[in-house]
C-alpha cells in the first residue's frame, strides 16, 4: 500500500522482486520490509520501483535485479473512471544488470511472477 503523491489516494498492489546475488544476499523478510519502508512515502508508482531497485542494488550489488509492481490506483477508482474498479491495473518494471541485458533471463523472471 502506498499513496499517490498527485492525488493523495491509495495505491494498492503487489511487488515482485527477483535477483541473482553477487557476494551478498538478503533474507525474504528483508525484501518485504524494504518494499514496505519505501511504500510508506507519498509517491508515484514508477518512483517506488526505482527507489526499491536503487536501495537493493546499493546494498548487495546483485548481478541481476528485477522489480515489478502491479497496482490499482484509487485516484482513478474514486473519480469514477469507467472500468477502473475492476480492470485497471498499472504495471511498472525496473530491470538492472544481467536481467536487463539477457532476454531469456528477463523472460524467465517475468514468467515466474505471472499470476
Amino acid at each position: 500500500m502506498s499513496v499517490c503523491s498527485h492525488h493523495w489516494q491509495t495505491i494498492s498492489g503487489k511487488c515482485a522482486i527477483g535477483y541473482i546475488p553477487g557476494k551478498h544476499i538478503l533474507g525474504l523478510s528483508k525484501l518485504s520490509r524494504i518494499v514496505e519502508w519505501f511504500s510508506r512515502r507519498g509517491q508515484i508508482q514508477e518512483e517506488l520501483g526505482e527507489q526499491i531497485a536503487d536501495y537493493i542494488e546499493n546494498l548487495i550489488h546483485p548481478r541481476a535485479l528485477g522489480v515489478v509492481i502491479k497496482a490499482k490506483h484509487y485516484c482513478m477508482i474514486s473519480r469514477g473512471v469507467k472500468g477502473s474498479e475492476t480492470d485497471s491495473m498499472m504495471i511498472t518494471s525496473v530491470m538492472r544488470g544481467l536481467i536487463l541485458e539477457d532476454f531469456n533471463l528477463r523472460n524467465e523472471f517475468l514468467k515466474l511472477i505471472e499470476e
